[in-house]
């Protein structure tokens, strides 16, 4: 995620800086999900994976106090709202949303680590796999 044009970041106020475009979540389909959200943060890993792992580092580190998980999560409040919004609209199993983006996300994470290692290539017939199974776990 870029920050938005607008913006101007400062320590205090970095959440609002950085949120999913809401013209990708406007709507509740699994277009939005593969298209934008799903290839865009795989495209986002590979092409970045020292950033990437650095943060996958980070996220896991029990170093890492709650305070600052809790600010890292809060980069990620559209999405939660558009899960929410799933949900209500029924699209969406009714979950809570750390259960959502386990297995949302959690699969491709670990994926593309195995893909830095060789241990596996992520071709496009992989990653449609992979998609379809997540969003088949998180929907109705």
């Amino acid at each position: 995620m870029k920050p938005l044009p607008e913006c101007n970041p400062s320590r205090s106020d970095r959440s609002r800086c950085f949120r999913f475009p809401s013209f990708i979540l406007s709507s509740i389909y699994d277009g939005a999900y593969t298209d934008v959200i799903w290839n865009n943060f795989y495209k986002y890993a590979v092409k970045n994976s020292v950033k990437f792992s650095f943060t996958e580092q980070f996220a896991n580190s029990p170093l890492v106090d709650r305070v600052r998980k809790e600010e890292g999560m809060s980069y990620f409040q559209s999405l939660f709202e558009w899960f929410e919004r799933g949900k209500r609209e029924k699209v969406f199993k009714d979950m809570p949303k750390e259960i959502f983006s386990a297995f949302a996300f959690a699969p491709l994470i670990g994926l593309v680590k195995q893909h830095f290692c060789g241990e596996v290539v992520l071709d496009a017939r992989v990653l449609k796999t992979v998609y379809e199974i997540t969003w088949k776990a998180v929907t109705k």
